[in-house]
């Protein structure tokens, strides 16, 4: 078995150096059973085993059945008192012993081509010859090998990535004001969410110590909407980049790539200068299982939010893999300015109806930008037929007529080309895209499927009606369930076709649109909160968590999964003499 070539039998996603500890967590990716092999890791005439954690999310299912390869490999090693010092990372397989060559993964930050090296103010890290080697700093040693650096990348890329290198390293010499730099978003071309809020709340609050900036793309509406609050970057600009390199805190209502990836594939040149600090304020209560993707180990948060006991626990199983350092009970930002346009605009008899999208309807959006395109598929998909069918309903528009009802569609904004495929009429009008801020406190009843803009909308107490009528498709090809049960934990009646749909929403407009008490009981047992301080409990969050030393401690405290296996377990005394014989 020749195993020296292959780089893949580990793949690093996380390097750390604290307290004098070099921390890595990689996954296992070797292809023979777990219980067959060990790995083990060699510096000086010391040897290091790690301990193992399961990770499911890794695991595969095949026409044979379940192939388990959730494990993640945890290295803690020493570093000694030298100026120098070498790592060589071993497999043992029955018995044989052969050194192996880890990849360094997304979250690494040592850039993973010829002269790539890594400086986090106490030590440099290269990988020579496909072996991590630690340098304890110094500024000539620095220097010299970011010389070497930029002379490679300049016959193999162009000049703007070593331009920005040169400057960044000019702002961390001569940068004496020790400001904090946060950038905050939404969508790439569309604001309007948490980041915008969040954004606003920041301006009125104006932290002396903190330069904060919102980005979008220049040629999107809500970039000019924005302009006059002045700090507002465009997505594709060279400052952006500058000042991308120069933050402290992403935060972020999506977790898309581009968030902390501006560079596309030559983020690999670059990667070595980011030192930011990931905050995930959400786009909406996560109700569903969402932990394939949005686990740490996938997208690696430092902080995100969560808005009921029932969410924080979520992010706190092993499925997500976060600690209590990494979530804060607080509420969303969007909330305090929901409550607060509640004041502002009056109730009507508004019915709106917001779907959410589905991931098994392909070709509604471009992969890249992640745009809504239009798809000629659409119309044939029970998705179209549901909603096309209800808001034409017969009987629910005589009665809409009868109770003086007028009603809004909201697709997604992943469907939003698909709006001329629906037939309107003068009771309901289709929207690609909606102000919820403003439709929310206007709206009488609330009508979705999975969409978790219906919590906004118990925020403030209105009757809602769930129309699940794929139910079984959405939960096999789209989002697991999670902790949120419709039946059990729902703010208003389930429905599973358009009869059922169209009976609770006539019951609802003859009761005036009233919220029944069991359903405010149940909102209230939900929220941790029901107020206009969810920017205050978020900034004070942010600032609390991150005071001190508590970056430095979540290395220790942050171990992703529930430990299973603790590798000395597996070294028998027939392994440990195997290993001799190799030395």
């Amino acid at each position: 078995m020749n195993l020296k070539n292959n780089g893949n039998i580990i793949i690093w996603r996380f390097l750390e150096i604290n307290d004098n500890i070099l921390h890595l967590e990689g996954k296992d990716d070797f292809w023979m059973p777990k219980e067959t092999y060990f790995f083990y890791c060699k510096f000086g005439n010391k040897t290091i085993f790690p301990k193992y954690y399961i990770y499911s999310g890794y695991d595969y299912i095949t026409m044979y059945g379940l192939v388990e390869k959730g494990r993640v490999v945890i290295f803690d090693i020493p570093i000694e008192n030298t100026n120098e010092q070498s790592f060589k990372f071993f497999i043992s397989y029955l018995n044989n012993n052969f050194e192996i060559f880890p990849s360094l993964g997304s979250f690494t930050h040592i850039p993973n081509v010829k002269e790539g090296y890594y400086s986090n103010g106490d030590y440099i890290i290269k990988n020579i010859e496909r072996r991590l080697v630690i340098y304890r700093y110094n500024q000539s040693l620095e220097n010299s090998f970011e010389k070497h650096y930029c002379m490679f990348l300049k016959n193999i890329t162009n000049d703007t990535i070593i331009k920005l290198r040169n400057k960044n390293k000019n702002f961390l010499t001569f940068n004496k004001n020790n400001k904090q730099i946060w950038i905050i978003n939404d969508r790439q071309d569309v604001a309007g969410d948490n980041g915008e809020y969040f954004f606003r709340y920041l301006i009125n609050k104006n932290p002396k110590d903190i330069d904060f900036y919102f980005t979008i793309k220049k040629e999107s509406i809500d970039y000019k909407r924005l302009k006059i609050l002045g700090n507002i970057l465009d997505l594709g600009s060279i400052k952006y980049l500058e000042i991308f390199l120069q933050s402290d805190k992403i935060i972020s209502s999506v977790s898309d790539n581009w968030v902390t990836n501006p560079f596309g594939d030559e983020q690999k040149y670059i990667k070595d200068l980011f030192h930011f600090e990931l905050i995930f304020i959400q786009n909406g209560i996560i109700k569903d299982d969402l932990s394939n993707f949005l686990n740490r180990i996938n997208k690696n948060f430092d902080l995100l939010l969560s808005s009921s006991r029932k969410e924080y626990k979520s992010f706190l199983s092993s499925q997500y893999g976060y600690s209590k350092n990494n979530v804060i009970l607080s509420g969303l930002p969007r909330f305090d300015n929901l409550i607060e346009n509640t004041h502002k605009i009056s109730k009507e008899k508004l019915i709106l109806i917001t779907p959410t999208w589905r991931n098994f309807i392909r070709g509604t959006r471009d992969l890249i930008t992640y745009k809504s395109i239009y798809s000629d598929n659409f119309k044939s998909t029970k998705f179209y037929k549901f909603y096309n069918d209800f808001i034409n309903d017969e009987k629910l528009q005589k009665n809409m007529k009868k109770f003086n009802y007028t009603g809004i569609l909201c697709l997604h904004p992943y469907f939003s080309e698909q709006s001329k495929d629906f037939f309107t009429n003068k009771y309901f009008s289709i929207s690609g895209k909606c102000n919820f801020q403003e439709l929310l406190p206007k709206a009488s009843l609330f009508i979705t499927d999975y969409s978790s803009i219906f919590f906004d909308f118990s925020y403030l107490k209105k009757p809602i009606i769930y129309s699940q009528f794929d139910i079984g498709e959405y939960r096999r090809y789209h989002y697991p369930k999670g902790y949120f049960d419709y039946i059990k934990d729902g703010f208003g009646p389930v429905c599973y076709d358009i009869e059922c749909t169209v009976k609770e929403v006539i019951k609802e407009m003859n009761n005036n649109c009233i919220l029944k008490k069991n359903y405010i009981r149940r909102i209230q047992r939900f929220f941790s909160f029901l107020d206009q301080n969810n920017n205050d409990r978020i900034f004070n969050g942010i600032i609390e968590h991150y005071k001190g030393n508590m970056k430095k401690l979540e290395g220790k405290e942050n171990l992703f999964f529930l430990p299973l296996i603790i590798s000395f377990l597996f070294i028998t005394k027939k392994n440990i003499n195997a290993i001799k014989k190799y030395f």
